[in-house]
């Protein structure tokens, strides 16, 4: 009995091992199953999120589209009836409808700018030209200043970013700008510079110089020059043969004297020439057009001039020295004898 019992409890374990293997088989492939439909589920929510992204998207498109048709078919609409209102005006009107299309198309200006550091940058000129911008453009009072603002660079920029707070207006802007920009002492610096240039008369270029005297000085307010003033003083900066035309001449206008002075430097040169190749550098004088005679600083006896310059030439302690006028300025000496010499004048 006890071996036949040994025999079935033998039996028995042999018989539980294989199960024992199974069941651990079938955990595993459980626990397969589990992590396949874990991702499956994962999947399936990134699935559904890819679709409702693409499902708005696809809506966000449907509504633009249908904004452009609904545009497009606007468009249409105004056009056909521009259309049926143009065949219909060139029915009843032939006139009226070559008057539309010759009509003149406002004019397009560009917002000026200023930096303060280029050589074409001019304070009063920049203030000019905003002004016809504002007009122009029909800028409101209150947006001004803004305008102001994007129109300045550089230099000019930084120091509108220091003072921005306190400029309630456009004018108050203007009376800054200027007191930094084109101070009383900047302006005597550049009227004593125009002075001293005639220390030196120039050779060539004269239209060029001419006129760009002319601007710096029609701006200045101290002094404060008219045109026959400022002539006077430009005049000094030419040879002693045109300084005698430009004061003795009844042309007294910037634009008269200036094409006369292209004539003249045109003269002069051809006169250079025919030195340089042996001919003769003298043309009889007429009515309309007067030689140039500058060899060895001779002058011709018509050419003497017949009255005084009506400015004098601001000097301290001059001496001539071969033709040349040298002397040292003193900026406060100069502006009281100017001042003393406009008031003479005047009287």
């Amino acid at each position: 009995m006890g071996g036949r019992r040994k025999g079935n409890q033998s039996e028995l374990v042999d018989n539980l091992i294989p199960t024992m293997e199974q069941f651990r088989q079938l955990e595993r492939t459980m626990n397969l199953a589990n992590t396949k439909i874990k991702e499956l589920h994962q999947d399936n929510i990134e699935l559904r999120k890819t679709i409702d992204e693409l499902k708005a998207t696809s809506e966000q498109q449907c509504e633009i589209l249908r904004q452009l048709i609904n545009d497009a078919e606007s468009k249409f609409i105004v056009e056909t009836a521009r259309q049926d209102r143009l065949i219909k005006n060139i029915t009843e009107s032939p006139e009226r409808v070559r008057d539309a299309i010759h009509r003149p198309q406002p004019v397009e200006i560009n917002m000026p700018t200023f930096s303060g550091e280029r050589p074409s940058d001019h304070p009063k000129k920049f203030l000019k030209e905003i002004n016809t911008y504002f007009t122009h453009k029909k800028i409101a009072d209150e947006d001004k200043i803004l305008v102001i603002e994007n129109c300045l660079q550089g230099k000019a920029a930084k120091w509108f970013g220091m003072i921005k707070d306190a400029l309630p207006n456009e004018e108050t802007f203007k009376g800054l700008f200027l007191k930094h920009f084109f101070s009383e002492n900047t302006q005597w610096e550049i009227f004593i510079k125009c002075t001293e240039a005639g220390k030196r008369p120039i050779r060539t270029n004269y239209q060029e110089h001419f006129h760009y005297w002319m601007s710096e000085l029609r701006f200045l307010d101290s002094p404060k020059l008219n045109e026959d003033q400022a002539i006077n003083l430009i005049a000094k900066h030419f040879p002693i043969a045109i300084q005698a035309y430009i004061q003795t001449t009844q042309e007294r206008k910037f634009i008269d004297i200036w094409e006369k002075l292209g004539e003249l430097e045109n003269n002069d040169r051809s006169d250079r020439q025919n030195i340089k190749t042996g001919g003769s550098g003298w043309r009889r004088p007429n009515n309309d057009q007067i030689p140039i005679a500058q060899i060895n600083n001779r002058q011709p006896n018509y050419l003497q001039p017949e009255k005084k310059a009506m400015i004098k030439t601001i000097c301290i302690d001059d001496e001539l020295i071969d033709g040349e006028v040298e002397g040292s300025l003193n900026q406060d000496e100069s502006k009281n004898e100017y001042r003393e010499t406009l008031e003479t004048e005047d009287q």
